[in-house]
């Protein structure tokens, strides 16, 4: 839900640069908030979804993201700023280019590796925890 939350904090603090983090089998499943996002325009959101192929986060399932033209959706839902890339210095450069010159809603769709670091960390703190640092983040700002 990365994006539902990003577009509602985009709406509420509009002085607030927000980037949203998103990847492709959380974004299969909810498409529809892409359709929001374009309606609305917020200017202030840069959405970057992270494509690998499959849902690392509950054990490597593959997904269909290797036909799926998630450009040509979000021109579609009406975003008027997409960038797709697969590699980690022109990503760099897109990320550069619309720091300093796109209003957003901008989307970046990056294609990675599959698979995560062997000893990658867990989270330490609950979502309870989680809840109550977010709040306190976005009400400080």
């Amino acid at each position: 839900c990365a994006l539902a939350f990003g577009f509602g904090i985009a709406v509420c603090k509009p002085s607030l640069r927000v980037v949203v983090l998103d990847g492709d089998g959380a974004l299969l499943m909810r498409t529809g908030s892409m359709a929001t996002v374009g309606a609305y325009k917020p200017k202030n959101l840069i959405h970057i979804l992270i494509d690998n192929e499959v849902h690392d986060s509950t054990g490597g399932q593959g997904t269909v993201t290797g036909g799926v033209s998630f450009g040509t959706i979000a021109r579609g839902f009406g975003y008027p700023h997409i960038f797709t890339t697969d590699k980690i210095g022109t990503f760099e450069e897109i990320l550069k280019h619309i720091g300093k010159n796109e209003e957003g809603p901008v989307f970046v769709h990056v294609k990675t590796k599959k698979g995560s670091p062997e000893k990658l960390g867990r989270p330490k703190v609950t979502p309870a925890q989680v809840s109550v640092r977010f709040s306190e983040f976005v009400q400080s700002k």
